[in-house]
């Protein structure tokens, strides 16, 4: 129904106890060519994009699930929209289990386009806090 809505639907798919998430769900957020990406480092300190389409994060991070639990949720989503278009900057916190403290923070942001009946992610582009790189203090309202 709204950007606001699919984004609320892809923290809530992604996130639970240790199982199996329901991947048609997910997969149903995403336009075919959507990717999922990440500035990221190798095991030998090489930087890199981690670049993905929702099937190869169902693979990756389906067994990852499986084994133990994880927990996204938004501290705080800024919503531009101009049109059938959307962007949302969501600052987000990665747990284990609720109520534990977050194992990484940082901030999504996702590109959604209306079709005319529905919202769709065309991509998700993230990057954690790490070193000095901190949250931003108006995307951060509290969030430790």
């Amino acid at each position: 129904a709204s950007p606001e809505a699919i984004v609320s639907a892809c923290y809530d798919v992604i996130s639970g106890p240790a199982g199996t998430r329901d991947w048609d769900r997910f997969k149903s957020l995403f336009l075919p060519t959507a990717h999922l990406q990440a500035p990221t480092k190798g095991k030998d300190g090489t930087q890199y994009i981690f670049d993905v389409s929702p099937a190869d994060y169902e693979r990756l991070a389906g067994a990852s699930f499986a084994k133990e639990g994880f927990f996204e949720n938004a501290i705080v989503n800024r919503v531009d929209k101009f049109g059938k278009m959307a962007q949302i900057y969501s600052s987000y916190e990665s747990r284990k289990a609720k109520g534990e403290k977050p194992f990484a923070r940082g901030i999504n942001s996702w590109q959604l386009i209306n079709d005319g009946t529905r919202w769709w992610v065309v991509s998700i582009t993230w990057d954690e806090e790490q070193g000095d790189l901190k949250l931003p203090k108006d995307m951060d309202k509290g969030g430790k």
